[in-house]
């Protein structure tokens, strides 16, 4: 499963992903409970104002809320 979800390498400082602790080198394997499986699957999901990242690492599996709207 590891090699599963697309590798994120960066995270813009300040986002709201960085501001939910999203960190290079997890895996995005999907948003909102839908299966991320190309660029264009997460351009198209990516668009929602509130989204449910569930990404993998080392650790195992998590679920990171990200609302877009609220920028601190």
């Amino acid at each position: 499963m590891p090699e599963d979800g697309g590798l994120i390498m960066a995270v813009e400082p300040g986002s709201p992903a960085d501001q939910a602790g999203v960190v290079p080198g997890e895996r995005l394997l999907a948003l909102n409970g839908a299966e991320v499986s190309d660029l264009i699957d997460y351009l198209s999901m990516a668009a929602s104002p509130h989204l449910v990242l569930t990404l993998s690492d080392t650790s195992g599996l998590q679920n990171i809320a990200v609302d877009k709207d609220e920028l601190a």
